[in-house]
């Protein structure tokens, strides 16, 4: 099977606004590893042009709710 960089942005961008989170994303807040989870991945300046204004917000916002730790390093949207 054969992905795009397109899809994944897609996939991505369903995963930050569904509303309540993802179980993906609970498991990470529950073990103490938000830095790996898609929220935190695409607010590193690296990939914040694939992602809109809006995105970026959603994710930010995220983090910030569930009380990430590291807040201070993330530049806010």
């Amino acid at each position: 099977m054969v992905v795009s960089n397109d899809d994944i942005v897609e996939i991505t961008r369903r995963l930050i606004h569904k509303e309540g989170g993802t179980s993906g994303f609970a498991t990470l807040f529950e073990n103490g590893k938000m830095e790996l989870s898609v929220e935190n991945i695409i607010l590193e300046h690296r990939y914040r042009g694939l992602f809109s204004r809006d995105d970026l917000q959603a994710a930010y916002v995220r983090l910030e709710q569930h009380g990430y730790s590291k807040m201070g390093e993330i530049e806010k949207p």
